[in-house]
């Protein structure tokens, strides 16, 4: 394990990941990513602002910038493992509904750059079927309810019918 002073993002658990999880940031010279996993996991259930805020969204930018980018380090190691885009993917998509417009552009650029490295198509489709789920529940008008849950019925069913749609 690294020393957590070279790593600003480090969490008290960062001592227990393995060092296959650190690679060259951007903003950051030495990154974490399962610290910065855990510091965005934390902040999707926290209502905090001020410099929380802050680090989430410097965070969500580094993702962003590091999975668009076959050739980082990041892209790889996420790319090798389905788990890790499936768990990066289900805190960025509790933190859609808490963060600001710039951080959600930040994050629809990170869960784009997750479904473009998935093996297979299964990632867009529990994404998509998520955010159907999602807008059903937010939505008040039952004639787009109604139509929503729907879409999301047909996509559990059929999952042929998600790879031809998408």
């Amino acid at each position: 394990s690294a020393d957590n002073s070279a790593m600003p993002l480090a969490t008290p658990q960062h001592v227990q990941h393995s060092a296959m999880w650190i690679a060259p940031g951007l903003a950051f010279p030495k990154l974490c990513l399962a610290c910065a996993m855990t510091r965005l996991q934390s902040s999707a259930s926290a209502t905090d602002h001020g410099s929380s805020a802050l680090l989430r969204r410097k965070i969500i930018q580094e993702l962003a910038a590091l999975l668009s980018s076959t050739d980082s380090a990041a892209y790889s190691i996420f790319r090798s493992d389905t788990r890790a885009q499936q768990h990066l993917s289900s805190i960025v998509i509790e933190l859609l509904e808490r963060c600001s417009i710039e951080e959600q552009r930040g994050c629809i650029e990170v869960l784009q750059s997750l479904m473009n490295m998935a093996p297979t198509r299964q990632l867009a489709r529990d994404l998509l079927l998520q955010a159907a789920g999602r807008v059903n529940k937010m939505c008040n008008n039952e004639g787009v309810s109604v139509f929503l849950l729907l879409m999301e019925r047909a996509l559990e069913s059929e999952g042929s019918l998600t790879r031809d749609v998408i």
